[in-house]
């Protein structure tokens, strides 16, 4: 109820109540005019729900809906279309609509799904050396990587890395090679080091995690970029 209507039901009351030298006339008019102002909130509250009706039927609307997944589609953002057709399917159930939007539903996902999955990336280990000495446990691996950035490149190194030292390993080498490479001597692309302070010959038992950094050394015969 708006401010006016409550003063106006107030005013009412405190007529009913203390109605001492108030004309009759002022005071039906005030009741009267309470009345008015009750119906015509009853029928704001009533335009209200119809036009929440109305923007609901058109917010699910089939073509609409439609239109938009499709939009979205050809924009290649993924997300937004499948948001779109998931509403159509579930709000509009046997519709022709619904039919066409499921089918662009199951090819919306397909990419999606390719997409998600080429973002994973592989790390190929073709071998491992042990190269133990005392107590001190050290591991050379080589693997094979798709094209990466540098940046993403020594994030999942750094993940291999630590992979191994929680097994135990007090140092890690491992010789990064490109999936189109050789595997031959010197050939590697960069060699990655993870071990106290990043230096191998400082592995030792019992050092700490956080003293452990990742260094690398790129081929310097081979400055290809990833």
């Amino acid at each position: 109820m708006k401010p006016i209507y409550i003063l106006l039901a107030i005013i009412c009351l405190s007529l009913t109540f203390c109605n001492k030298g108030v004309p009759a006339e002022e005071y039906d008019r005030l009741v009267v005019e309470l009345k008015n102002a009750r119906t015509e909130n009853q029928a704001l509250k009533k335009r209200v729900k119809e036009l929440i009706k109305e923007r609901n039927a058109l917010k699910y609307d089939k073509d609409l809906l439609l239109s938009k997944a499709r939009g979205f589609f050809d924009l290649k953002e993924y997300k937004k279309a499948e948001g779109h057709l998931v509403l159509l399917i579930q709000k509009n159930p046997g519709t022709k609509e619904a039919e066409e939007g499921k089918l662009l539903l199951k090819k919306v996902r397909s990419i999606m799904k390719a997409q998600e999955k080429k973002k994973q990336v592989k790390i190929q280990v073709v071998n491992e050396k042990r190269l133990d000495y005392s107590n001190v446990k050290r591991i050379q691996v080589t693997v094979r990587v798709p094209a990466l950035s540098k940046e993403k490149l020594k994030e999942e190194i750094k993940n291999l890395c630590v992979s191994y030292y929680r097994r135990g390993n007090h140092a890690v080498a491992v010789h990064v090679y490109l999936m189109t490479d050789k595997i031959k001597g010197h050939n590697w692309y960069a060699m990655y080091h993870f071990a106290p302070g990043g230096e191998w010959g400082k592995a030792a038992a019992g050092v700490p995690f956080s003293d452990y950094r990742l260094k690398v050394e790129f081929n310097t015969e081979d400055m290809r970029k990833l």
